[in-house]
């Protein structure tokens, strides 16, 4: 074996293993070595998680797969990877009892990975992804976690989350809602390359989820709502995407950034679009008790909106300090923005179509408004429009 640290093998084996939570893994032997590699449990032979240091269970290997190389590491933190692959049971039952258990087992000292195979897994209900643990599929063309037709519960969410989640299809079947993200100001969350489709009442609940990141997450046919961000302090969404969302009733938003307990500060949004929605009187993005926020990129195409595009509540009061949208192009909608109370905005490069008013300024003190490179294609009534304010 390579003589360097950390050693990198795999451990291909079924429940023979054990797993104990200070990472060693025991053998009849009577040695253990702490390790830094893959452990690969195919099917339903998920390992056993142990407090018991006495325990004494057998390494089995796969004669065509090699055996495991050990090396003495205890100096290098323990990560431990979990395949789980599809059973094929529609109901929902074995695939979650399967994935639950590799989550608990990759789930010491905070640093595990379950890798669920290609295919179509089938969960009854939440599954929960520990603190600094990652779940991810091979990719979300190729492998989705689908919620079984009879298990409708509009409360549940398919994921709750407080540690990473990647490359998956959710296929939520209009009978749960999508991934809930809550109280990991401490650990971060990341959510990334993920397509939820068809959940109901709620796409993605972020609370409390400071300093994280969510990229590259795609929202089709659901119904509800798409995303409510509530004191997301530091956080980076890039590349989020919604396409015929409300097709059964219209959406109540897209995007909702919020105040919580604490004030909203330094949101980056990149690349926002929407496609084909339907919000009729809905903003698709609403702002309530917010400072800081910044919009770098945002597109609409075909969008059903009888009102405005982007909304700041009267609620925003003593907050709204530099808000800024950047690089717009919003086709068909009555107006832009309508802010109701606020201080410090800014719009740049922004492009539109038969668009009433850009912005309307309704209540309150606005204080330096600039609109920068505004242009409309079609029809023009107002830029801004102050209604109320000073």
């Amino acid at each position: 074996t390579d003589s360097t640290y950390p050693i990198q093998y795999s451990i291909y084996a079924g429940a023979g293993v054990t797993i104990h939570k200070t990472g060693a893994i025991v053998n009849e032997s009577g040695g253990s070595e702490n390790i830094l590699g893959t452990l690969k449990a195919p099917g339903a032979e998920v390992p056993t998680l142990t407090d018991s240091a006495a325990a004494s269970n057998s390494i089995y290997n796969s004669s065509d797969q090699g055996g495991p190389t050990y090396k003495d590491s205890s100096d290098v933190p323990n990560t431990i990877t979990v395949h789980v692959t599809p059973s094929g049971d529609l109901t929902g039952v074995e695939d979650y009892t399967n994935i639950a258990a590799a989550l608990a087992a990759v789930d010491v000292d905070g640093n595990g990975t379950v890798v669920l195979g290609r295919g179509a897994f089938y969960v009854y209900a939440p599954l929960t992804v520990p603190a600094r643990c990652h779940l991810r599929g091979m990719s979300r063309h190729t492998t989705s976690l689908n919620r079984p037709t009879w298990a409708d519960v509009d409360t549940e969410y398919m994921l709750e989350a407080l540690g990473t989640v990647s490359d998956l299809y959710l296929n939520c079947n209009l009978k749960c809602r999508g991934i809930h993200c809550e109280d990991v100001r401490d650990t971060q969350v990341a959510l990334r390359e993920i397509y939820i489709y068809k959940s109901v009442a709620l796409g993605v609940f972020a609370d409390s989820c400071y300093t994280s990141s969510f990229e590259n997450l795609y929202f089709g046919l659901c119904e509800g709502a798409g995303i409510d961000a509530t004191d997301p302090n530091a956080t980076t969404w890039s590349n989020i995407r919604f396409s015929s969302c409300g097709a059964v009733a219209p959406f109540d938003y897209c995007m909702r950034i919020r105040n919580g307990t604490s004030a909203v500060d330094s949101v980056k949004v990149l690349n926002f679009s929407t496609e084909n929605c339907d919000l009729t009187d809905k903003p698709a993005i609403e702002l309530i008790q917010c400072s800081n926020i910044e919009f770098d990129g945002i597109r609409s195409e075909g969008d059903t909106l009888t009102s405005y595009y982007a909304h700041m509540t009267a609620t925003n009061s003593g907050f709204g300090n530099n808000i800024r949208f950047r690089r717009v192009l919003v086709q068909d909608v009555d107006e832009f923005f309508n802010a109701e109370t606020y201080s410090a905005i800014t719009l740049e490069d922004v492009i539109t179509s038969t668009v009433t008013n850009l912005v309307v300024l309704n209540g309150g003190t606005h204080i330096n408004p600039k609109i920068i490179n505004a242009k409309t294609a079609v029809t023009k009534a107002n830029y801004v429009a102050l209604e109320g304010g000073a």
